[in-house]
């Protein structure tokens, strides 16, 4: 019976470590619930799947293809965290592609919760803290509302935590191979996460915890000071096993650098873009008083984190503050002074000096360090003894925690008394928050910060009592964190697991497009698309074709040549060329005869597109995916140069008759990161073969090491191109002179206005101007589409008055709404009063009834009046008889999004039926 005890005594605490996050989100269970973290986790998890589909077809994804241009894989494997086991995993569960892979995510990123706070609670157990305590401090430290920013995937929130735990460990038991091995795993955690950002600040904590650790441990255990022959051989082994750890993630690191960020022109940032949705000053502060009026980078979840800013107040008391601490203390301080963004020079400084600071943004996001540094604080506050101070002519023993304590109980009522004074000096988001949730919400965790000080001054006045009051506190500090959790003012998603892409839908998107996320409107670039994409958008279009034959040619020297060439005279049929010199750099002015040239794709899949090709003559051939150095082209089996077509695509030269294409997609980013990866690996096996372990078994580690390094290299690099051909439907013919008769193709159009991202990040401010409407391309990704507004508009001018027939209106969207839509500020809506929830509510596009107006001046309309569109395709309006007109509006009604895949317009006596 007493080994019963002693096995429950001993466990209960792990076990209940175990359970804590399923308890602390019980709200949102996977599976149970249909909530879910903020709406980039969907996009991970899309991202993710789209990586595993690409895998699972025998393909490693080098390039996919958004609808609105260029896009290495690099970014979608690192949000898809496909170079960590967490997504293989998951998708070996039942029902990932059947619509549960958010829920199956969700589900191991709370199993990683426990991992971190297991570490960190034997931490503080080897530095004798007593378990209530250790328990306490640890659960403060891995769920810290920052958390929710990370928790986007399986960032390195808890790979962070863990390796600083692992680091502290094995400073404290040098000895044995574990501790170097774990050190070099959760390393490469945490280097192989999304988040770049976040793998930045984590570094920054590990290096920071790292150094001051050896000279932290001995105020806690009583010790001489570390010598430094012992600190040195310390960080010399970490750094090393840092490295390694740093060396085996040079697959994800050297590809997403190189082929993503690089190219991205991610050094370009302004310091305005810097400091943009920042928290307020009097909202930074909050973080020590009233977690709930912090911004989303929120770091304080209670009020103990108030007796540690108060650290300074014990000269008061004329207690000597170690040096460590102060360095622990000023650290922290500077991270405070840096989430305040321009009200401090701190985060200038920061943002000029530190390496890769410039490329952050968001000031308050660098609170991520903080939960390790107060840690170590808290850890020395109640490690403290009473001292004897006099006052009054007597004698007293006090313990700094309870002055502190009491110190943060008045500065506690000071605030509560300013909230009035100041109710406006926070964030928007934040006032939002504040207004829909539960009235009770604040107050509660007001008065239980209060109550916690009161417990922490009872804990260092009577000794006997402090169990009792350990396991209040515990109980009281997990309330305040589940009520800042639930309540915060980062919203929680409410998932629709029908909108998640199953096995067969994939398949049967690939067998239409090669484009990812082909139903969606993509408000913002960020960095996910390369600088070129960028560019082009702003001064041309994007080629609707995937893949088209132009015999007709006009050559230009540069880009800019070749854009003042498209923007005023280029037809339909009509190609131009950069760089190419022959026949005396003349347009090729053959005419069109029969038969008709032809384009067939063949062989489909992320890193390899074959077309069959039909010339009647010598021609160009034009693939619309964005020429770089990382596309090779071939033309029946010999290798050919492409050339820069349109301003933006490639082109290659093709002879007459029939011909094989074939484009590859290679990255040496990926190549080398991957071998760096694989040769690590191979020497990790060599240091545990030769190192401390028997000749035979240490044979047999170095063989097993290089086999597994060896494999991996061989099957990826056997995978770019000999997976699964999609056989994704393409064909294109020569357009017919009925066609080309369009008399809208490529004329100047406005709007009522453009569809612009919310994001001040994005070079490009706008994605879907009006000439989309008129690129030759009929398919919804190539659309024009205006802000959500009273009764939008669009217009064109055609140049000059043209006798007009018929008009023909394609539009994907009658007048219903559109729920899937990507950073679109006025689709996310609160759905509840007392809730903080968010989900797609949709927009209204197309709202009919139409006018479409006809001018030969811009002065006077003819407008006709379109009540019933219906669901055919495209909208056909043929004029009661020709009519001159050189200018054409269409107008919806209401508060909608008009959204135009294209509009053609003919001239009379052409059958244009559909």
């Amino acid at each position: 019976m007493r080994n019963y005890k002693d096995i429950i005594k001993k466990y209960s605490l792990p076990f209940l470590i175990v359970l804590i996050p399923f308890l602390m989100f019980h709200w949102f269970l996977p599976f149970v619930s249909n909530l879910s973290f903020y709406i980039d986790h969907r996009f991970s998890v899309e991202a993710q799947m789209e990586s595993l589909f690409a895998i699972k077809n025998g393909t490693f994804p080098l390039y996919v293809h958004l609808s609105i241009g260029d896009f290495t894989a690099s970014y979608m494997l690192l949000s898809g965290q496909m170079f960590l086991p967490f997504p293989y995993l998951a998708s070996l569960m039942p029902g990932y592609w059947t619509g549960y892979a958010q829920d199956w995510n969700l589900l191991f990123q709370l199993m990683t919760l426990p991992v971190a706070h297991l570490a960190l609670f034997f931490l503080l157990r080897r530095l004798t803290v007593n378990k209530l305590l250790a328990f306490l401090l640890s659960a403060l430290t891995v769920y810290n509302p920052r958390y929710l920013i990370t928790a986007v995937t399986f960032g390195p929130w808890a790979a962070h935590l863990l390796l600083c735990a692992v680091i502290g460990l094995y400073y404290l038991r040098p000895t044995g191979k574990k501790g170097p091995l774990l050190i070099i795993a959760a390393t490469y955690w945490v280097v192989a996460s999304p988040q770049a950002v976040d793998v930045y600040y984590s570094m920054i904590t590990v290096c920071f915890f790292t150094l001051v650790f050896p000279f932290f441990v001995p105020l806690i255990l009583s010790e001489e000071p570390a010598d430094a022959r012992r600190s040195a051989t310390f960080w010399g082994r970490v750094v090393g096993c840092v490295a390694l750890g740093i060396l085996l993630a040079s697959a994800d690191l050297v590809f997403l650098y190189f082929d993503t960020i690089q190219q991205g022109g991610i050094s370009s940032n302004s310091y305005d873009w810097a400091i943009q949705a920042m928290d307020t000053p009097w909202g930074v502060l909050s973080n020590f008083f009233s977690p709930l009026r912090t911004s989303i980078a929120s770091f304080g979840e209670t009020s103990v984190y108030l007796i540690v800013a108060l650290i300074p107040l014990l000269s008061l008391l004329r207690i000597k503050i170690p040096p460590i601490v102060w360095v622990i203390y000023g650290f922290m301080l500077l991270i405070v002074l840096h989430m305040m963004g321009p009200y401090t020079p701190v985060h200038y400084l920061f943002w000029k000096y530190l390496p890769l600071a410039s490329n952050i943004r968001l000031p308050a996001r660098i609170s991520f360090v903080l939960p390790m540094p107060f840690m170590l604080m808290l850890i020395w506050m109640f490690h403290i003894e009473p001292v004897g101070i006099r006052c009054l002519g007597r004698r007293w023993q006090i313990s700094p925690r309870v002055f502190l304590s009491v110190m943060g109980i008045v500065l506690l009522t000071l605030y509560v008394l300013a909230l009035d004074a100041v109710s406006n000096n926070f964030s928007l988001l934040v006032r939002y928050n504040l207004q829909i949730i539960p009235r009770w919400v604040e107050p509660l965790t007001i008065t239980t910060g209060f109550v916690i000080l009161a417990a922490i001054v009872i804990h260092g006045i009577f000794p006997l009592a402090r169990r009792r009051t350990e396991f209040v506190l515990c109980i009281l500090i997990c309330l305040n964190i589940y009520v800042v959790f639930k309540y915060n003012p980062i919203p929680w998603f409410l998932q629709n697991r029908e909108d998640m892409p199953t096995l067969t839908e994939l398949y049967h998107q690939k067998s239409m497009t090669l484009n990812i996320c082909p139903e969606y409107f993509w408000l913002s670039l960020d960095k996910r698309c390369l600088d070129k994409t960028i560019e082009h958008r702003e001064k041309y279009v994007l080629e609707p074709q995937l893949g088209a034959i132009y015999r007709k040619f006009r050559c230009v020297n540069n880009r800019d040549e070749a854009y003042q060439f498209l923007n005023s005279y280029r037809k339909q049929d009509e190609i131009v060329i950069e760089g190419y010199c022959e026949e005396g750099r003349q347009s090729n002015t053959t005419e069109r005869d029969n038969p008709s040239d032809r384009v067939t794709l063949t062989y489909s899949s992320y890193n390899r597109l074959v077309f069959s090709t039909q010339a009647a003559v010598p021609s160009f051939f034009m693939l619309s995916y964005a020429r770089s150095k990382h596309w090779k082209a071939w033309v029946n089996g010999e290798s050919t140069p492409s050339y820069r077509a349109n301003g933006y695509a490639q082109a290659v030269r093709i002879p007459a008759g029939e011909s094989i294409v074939e484009f590859r997609y290679w990255s040496n980013a990926a190549f080398w990161g991957l071998l760096i990866s694989c040769l690590s690996l191979t020497l990790l096996g060599c240091i545990l073969g030769f190192y401390g372990t028997s000749k035979p078994m240490g044979y047999y580690i170095v063989a097993i090491a290089v086999v597994i390094a060896g494999g991996l290299f061989f099957l990826w690099y056997h995978s770019l191109y000999s997976g699964r051909n999609f056989n994704t439907h393409y064909h294109w013919e020569t357009p017919s002179s009925l066609t080309l008769s369009n008399l809208a193709y490529n004329k100047k159009t406005r709007m009522s206005s453009i569809a612009v991202t919310d994001a001040p990040n994005a070079k490009s401010k706008s994605l879907y101007t009006g000439r989309y409407a008129v690129d030759g391309g009929t398919a919804f990704p190539s659309c024009s589409l205006t802000d959500i507004q009273e009764r939008p508009w669009w217009e064109i001018d055609l140049g000059r008055p043209e006798i007009i027939d018929t008009i023909m209106i394609y539009m994907t969207f009658h007048g219903r709404e559109k729920n899937r839509m990507h950073y679109c500020r006025d689709n996310i809506r609160p759905i509840k009063a007392d809730r903080n929830i968010l989900r797609d509510n949709g927009t209204v596009f197309n709202k009919p009834p139409f006018v479409i107006s006809i001018s030969k001046d811009g002065q006077q309309w003819e407008s006709t009046l379109i009540d019933e569109v219906g669901c055919s395709r495209p909208l056909k309006i043929k004029l009661e008889q020709p009519a001159s007109a050189r200018y054409i509006r269409i107008r919806a009604s209401g508060i909608c999004r008009l959204c135009l895949d294209e509009v053609e317009v003919y001239p009379p006596l052409i059958d244009n039926s559909p």
